[in-house]
């Protein structure tokens, strides 16, 4: 058997926690165990890279016992090795070039930065100072060296401190736009049911809702670039130029598959899985979920670069091939 070089794999949240109870101790099933060894093996070789979402931060920095926090912090820290993968927002505009491009049959531009270092990766910060002057960065970074100070502070950054937060100044993160965008989902569910529930009412909403605003994010860079703007004289040109956008496309198809279920019930994490899995599952190589949105992602495996499953037993079969 041989591992696969560099396999990029997301986890969601519930399974970096089944990890850090193994590190633990706490989860001793022999299976799970097996499953650890082989991520922290493939993770410290350099043979799979297991990059965190903002929303794996965020999710992280919201529990409430600091003890709690900080131990699956620094497992989520010590296995990802602070690799981090951009969010949908941060995707928009290198997404929205390629579709340019691709409207006026252009030379493809180069592939989006999507894996990085860091927060500020995840995050899209392009700039971010720990220190609060350059000689103490400098003093630091000459008695420890530069690879220990970004280690660190990586950690730190995940792990948060030792007391409940809020503390010191450092809040937990905010809800406000989750909720935001929550209230949004439901109302279309409401706008759906109140017109009588129809699938593709949904469909029609949503890539109303993801065509518009792809548009205006390849016409501003149009507009820029100085080429003609893009208008779309179909339905079939819209879905063109959001399905040649592969986050963009993810996220629409996740959303349509949700609003065409009568049945499903939009929650308030919903919105931070959906930043982070639409951009994994478009780049990722595999991608272990939950099952809500794990079953909405296998029926569209066909146009997803990632393999998609809710379990991490799975993952070795994944890794690895003969």
């Amino acid at each position: 058997m041989l591992l696969i070089d560099m396999k990029r794999i997301y986890l969601d949240q519930l399974h970096w926690v089944a990890l850090a109870r193994v590190a633990m101790g706490i989860e001793t099933s022999q299976s799970r165990r097996d499953v650890y060894d082989l991520v922290r093996y493939a993770s410290e070789n350099g043979l799979a890279s297991f990059p965190l979402s903002a929303a794996r931060y965020e999710e992280t920095l919201k529990r409430g016992d600091p003890r709690s926090r900080q131990e699956l912090g620094t497992v989520m820290h010590q296995l990802s090795r602070s690799h981090a993968m951009s969010g949908i927002n941060e995707l928009l505009r290198p997404e929205a070039a390629i579709a340019l491009a691709a409207w006026h049959s252009l030379p493809a531009p180069p592939e989006p930065q999507v894996f990085g270092i860091g927060l500020k990766h995840a995050f899209g910060i392009p700039w971010m100072n720990y220190f609060s002057s350059e000689e103490v960065e400098r003093r630091a970074v000459a008695a420890y060296g530069r690879d220990a100070v970004d280690n660190y502070f990586e950690e730190s950054l995940i792990t948060g401190p030792a007391e409940r937060l809020p503390s010191n100044g450092i809040e937990r993160p905010s809800d406000k736009w989750n909720q935001a965008q929550l209230d949004g989902e439901r109302a279309i569910t409401a706008r759906i049911s109140a017109a009588g529930h129809s699938p593709q009412r949904g469909r029609d909403i949503v890539m109303y809702e993801e065509g518009s605003h792809a548009l205006n994010a390849v016409n501003e860079l149009a507009a820029e670039n100085g080429l003609p703007a893009v208008m779309p004289e179909s339905r079939d040109d819209v879905e063109r130029i959001v399905y040649s956008m592969p986050s963009k496309a993810a996220l629409t198809r996740m959303r349509m598959s949700a609003h065409e279920n009568e049945r499903f019930k939009w929650e308030l994490g919903d919105l931070g899985d959906l930043t982070g899995l639409a951009p994994a599952a478009a780049y990722c190589d595999v991608v272990v979920t939950e099952k809500k949105w794990g079953s909405i992602l296998t029926r569209h495996q066909q146009h997803l670069k990632a393999r998609i499953t809710t379990r991490l037993e799975d993952l070795p079969d994944l890794l690895l091939v003969d």
